[in-house]
């Protein structure tokens, strides 16, 4: 039977994340899939308003593929599955007996403590947060976790015994990277003293822990990517320069951008967090003790820091990032696992 996959797209900001979901669109095209589409959204830079004017643009897009694309043989996909209008998806296939299938992507740290979204919701508003995450679970026929090791958490928190399948699967993004490394061969660029920062800082100590950074190494240009806010290939052009990807946030969910610099050439210096410990070797991690407020324990437990980022630099030549590379990639964003999931569905 083939079938035909939509993907919400529904992401609020991140470097080339619309890019790397176009690549998916593309990738999954083959086996049991005849078709694919993106059901589009809207991108604001107001984060506090972005879901409210995403889920407006979505449940109007989202009409038109009811009445006109959606049937029996439709999978559709919710990259990040905290979404509300599964609930009203999920509402609308079970009044009109319609057999789609929908499968959520839980990649916002909703099931461990370090997650932005829990972050917000801790306290008394908690318990509801987790009883609204319990509906959205019962809404997927499958819920995918990002991390193998998230998985016994997810389903403790999430899933009653009649829940829905939960399985650990990659993010599907082999082809998002063999695009961006075609990418960067057309630019040829030469590896300079450049340390970029891609990952969303979590707050202004975060950014204050960079600056200080750069002003400790004058000889090296430090830039934050994610605050510049880059066209794509612009983006990749700097990745393609730079030695180093530094990140100071310890709340960081999906590590895709760390993923893609290494791919293209640049030393990983972490903070040593749940998510980056389980997906990356101990020798890029630091203590995290560096992140945390007040200022004064920056300055007393920086030498880790400052020697992982002046070894990275100074010794760039003697790193091979290509086995390592592989690996993650293999375990954590290789598409064949979706497929596979896309199959046992059809069948």
């Amino acid at each position: 039977m083939s079938v035909k996959v939509l993907i919400i797209d529904n992401a609020t900001g991140g470097v080339a994340y619309d890019k790397r979901w176009d690549s998916v669109q593309i990738d999954l095209i083959g086996g049991n899939v005849s078709a694919t589409g993106i059901i589009p959204g809207v991108k604001v830079k107001d984060f506090e308003y972005a879901n409210f004017q995403i889920l407006s643009a979505l449940s109007k897009n989202l009409g038109w593929y009811l009445k006109d694309e959606i049937d029996d043989n439709t999978i559709v996909i919710f990259p990040d599955a905290r979404n509300t209008l599964a609930i009203n998806l999920h509402e609308y296939r079970m009044t009109t007996r319609k057999k789609f299938k929908i499968i959520g992507f839980w990649t916002d740290g909703i099931y461990h403590g370090d997650g932005t979204t829990r972050n917000r919701l801790r306290g008394t508003n908690y318990n509801w947060s987790q009883k609204f995450e319990r509906c959205l679970v019962e809404c997927y026929d499958y819920n995918l976790v990002f991390l193998e090791s998230s998985v016994a958490k997810f389903k403790h928190y999430h899933v009653k015994k009649s829940g829905n399948k939960v399985l650990q699967c990659a993010l599907p993004f082999t082809a998002a990277i063999n695009t961006v490394r075609e990418e960067a061969k057309e630019f040829g660029e030469v590896k300079e003293d450049l340390v970029i920062m891609n990952t969303s800082p979590h707050d202004a100590h975060d950014l204050k822990i960079f600056e200080a950074l750069q002003k400790e190494f004058p000889s090296y240009t430090f830039i934050n990517a994610y605050e510049k806010d880059l066209p794509h290939k612009s983006y990749v052009k700097l990745l393609s320069r730079a030695k180093v990807v530094l990140s100071t946030c310890n709340t960081d969910s999906n590590p895709y951008s760390v993923l893609e610099a290494m791919a293209l050439g640049c030393i990983p210096v972490l903070p040593d967090i749940p998510i980056y410990n389980e997906m990356f070797d101990n020798k890029w991690l630091y203590n995290t003790i560096i992140l945390k407020q007040p200022y004064l324990n920056y300055i007393r437990n920086r030498e880790q820091i400052h020697g992982q980022v002046r070894d990275a630099v100074e010794n760039y030549t003697d790193y091979d990032l290509t086995t390592e590379v592989q690996k993650i990639h293999d375990e954590y964003f290789d598409s064949e696992q979706l497929k596979d999931i896309i199959t046992e569905i059809t069948c």
